[in-house]
């Protein structure tokens, strides 16, 4: 199994689908009290950002994205990341998060930002394999008691 990883529109039917899969997998797994921030608009991703997703056998199996955050200079937000549950474990994600990695670098971001949930172990795993780590909330995230907020300088 070789992934094609592709840079896709917000738009693209892959990606459509994808998402509605991924909200239902947030809302079906917050913990009550939880939000889900899961708005992702195309011009976040035409005006420095991107949509990327991971192809197997011409068939789309993950996703991930990046947005300029217009509060912090210099930072892009990831936002999005999922992977086919019957392909969770074969490192579509960790591809994912280097295409998207390599890319905010190339459009000259110097720091990745993430939101997510302390409940979501295998994600912040994931994170914290690539070397972010927790950091303050910000933006929409502040005071919201379930996000969980991580960062990456990039060199």
């Amino acid at each position: 199994m070789h992934p094609v990883i592709e840079r896709v529109p917000l738009g693209n039917t892959d990606v459509q689908a994808m998402i509605a899969r991924l909200d239902a997998e947030l809302i079906e797994g917050t913990p009550e009290g939880g939000t889900n921030f899961m708005h992702l608009a195309e011009e976040h991703v035409e005006q420095g950002g991107g949509m990327f997703v991971a192809y197997v056998d011409g068939v789309a199996c993950a996703m991930g994205a990046y947005r300029r955050i217009d509060d912090v200079p210099g930072a892009a937000e990831v936002k999005r990341m999922w992977a086919d549950p019957e392909r969770r474990g074969q490192q579509l994600g960790k591809q994912i998060l280097a295409t998207i990695e390599a890319a905010a670098r190339a459009d000259g971001f110097t720091e990745l930002r993430l939101e997510t949930g302390e409940h979501l172990e295998v994600a912040v795993g994931l994170y914290r394999s690539f070397g972010f780590a927790e950091c303050p909330q910000w933006g929409e995230y502040l005071g919201v008691p379930l996000s969980y907020c991580m960062s990456k300088r990039l060199a």
